[in-house]
């Protein structure tokens, strides 16, 4: 080839090279002899395969271009894309990294997430000897700007992916879509997955609570009226607002809604209203047949939904039964699966139902393992934040530990196809939004206990 036309053809490659897919490059280097124009063909073809996040043949073209011709003037070029992807896609093998408040108002959750953290890592690790795991943990107090500063350390040793935060996820989400590392929070913050494609959560949301309970209490029950007496806070209202929107979907009726103070103890005044004793019937109305006895509550619902946490449900189920709420179902979240409900309200709250994500007395083989496990290392029984952190870090390690995902990209792709994952809080797979599917558990209180009705 003249010199003119080597040097018209290398223009053209320099202007369509971007365009052209690996397969085209690599016909017409085939159809080169020319050390230097090969040189800006295998060049663009790393360029490519890089853009197209295929960083293994990235490299291998990268790398052989340096090595056959070093004196190229593309080589540098590639050096330090070669160093770019090693860098931010590339990780150092069975290292995962991990962010929690170990310190600070939420130090009880951390080292409760890092139990089963920990628990995961000895049960993998007696199963796969020649895979050690390596996670390394870094406290993030609780406070943003230690949780960004450490997500930035994580980049810095090479991490496959990072598991946490439970608080300041938001920051550290930001952070790790910026550096390409895919990280699954455990947080129950409002759209923390629309941050980016590499945060994920594995951790259920009011709204995947209130769609399980909804859904089995219209189509397994057939009810179809539902009242709601909420505390007038945020907890209480996001889920009030969740119930509502949830039962109308179903086709179902909202025919009372009461909100309380937080603070009180009697929440007669609200009961009445919801039964229509609360305000006197006028005296021109009294005399009116169709008119029932201001004495007799009405009681025109099927469920009363109570999102509130044990202690305060506690007082407010036996006061519902004096004012002869007695036929009713009884609905809350999973704040209501604790022993304290069945101490305070007794006969009162037996047939009450309320989902979960974890159930240690399941009957589920994982479960039960999981949990003889835990009491074996721990001397008690596991609750959802540890079942969920060893679901979390088993799911990783299984992705992390195959041999052909070897960059974040991959791993982060691998995440999203990821289906029906086995793990102790049900099945669970990712939406394309990033968010665990799982189905809950839905329990019911009979006697002294929960009893497990199933997964919805």
């Amino acid at each position: 080839m003249k010199e003119p036309e080597k040097r018209d053809l290398i223009e053209k490659i320099k202007a369509i090279g971007g365009q052209l897919s690996p397969e085209e490059i690599l016909s017409i280097l085939d159809r080169i002899e020319d050390k230097s124009t090969a040189g800006y063909l295998s060049y663009q073809m790393g360029v490519n395969n890089a853009e197209e996040e295929k960083y293994e043949e990235a490299l291998k073209v990268l790398s052989a271009f340096v090595e056959k011709i070093p004196e190229h003037e593309y080589a540098p070029q590639a050096k330090d894309l070669i160093a770019e992807i090693k860098k931010k896609f590339a990780y150092n093998r069975f290292t995962i990294g991990c962010l929690l408040p170990l310190s600070g108002p939420y130090k009880t959750y951390g080292k409760r997430v890092l139990r089963g953290i920990e628990l995961a890592m000895n049960h993998h690790s007696s199963q796969n000897i020649d895979k050690p795991f390596r996670v390394i943990i870094k406290d993030t107090g609780s406070d943003p700007v230690k949780a960004t500063q450490a997500v930035i350390e994580l980049y810095d040793d090479g991490v496959a992916a990072i598991m946490g935060p439970i608080i300041t996820a938001e920051s550290a989400a930001f952070a790790a879509q910026k550096r390409g590392i895919p990280i699954i929070t455990l947080t129950q913050k409002e759209d923390i997955t629309d941050i980016g494609d590499y945060v994920f959560r594995n951790f259920f949301t009011p709204k995947t609570q209130v769609k399980a309970l909804v859904s089995y209490v219209v189509k397994e029950l057939g009810l179809k009226r539902f009242a709601i007496l909420y505390p007038d806070e945020n907890y209480g209202t996001t889920f009030m607002n969740l119930f509502w929107d949830e039962v109308t979907a179903h086709g179902a009726n909202i025919v009372g809604v009461e909100s309380y103070d937080s603070r009180i103890t009697d929440f007669a005044d609200q009961i009445k209203k919801l039964i229509g004793l609360y305000y006197p019937v006028p005296k021109d109305l009294r005399d009116v047949p169709i008119q029932p006895d201001s004495e007799d509550p009405i009681i025109d619902f099927d469920a009363i939904f109570i999102p509130d946490a044990p202690r305060t449900a506690g007082l407010i189920i036996p006061q519902l039964a004096y004012h002869d709420i007695k036929e009713t179902y009884l609905l809350g979240t999973n704040l209501w699966h604790s022993e304290v409900l069945i101490k305070m309200a007794r006969r009162f709250v037996q047939g009450a139902l309320m989902p979960d994500g974890f159930f240690a007395g399941s009957a589920s083989v994982h479960v039960t393992n999981f949990v003889e496990m835990f009491q074996e290392a721990f001397g008690r029984e596991p609750e959802y934040i540890e079942a969920v952190a060893y679901d979390t870090a088993m799911l990783l390690f299984q992705l992390v530990g195959r041999p052909d995902v070897k960059f974040r990209s991959t791993l982060n792709k691998e995440l999203r196809k990821l289906k029906n994952f086995s793990g102790v809080t049900s099945l669970t797979s990712f939406d394309d939004n990033g968010d665990a599917l799982k189905r809950l558990y839905l329990l019911r209180v009979e006697g002294e206990q929960f009893i497990e009705l199933g997964q919805h």
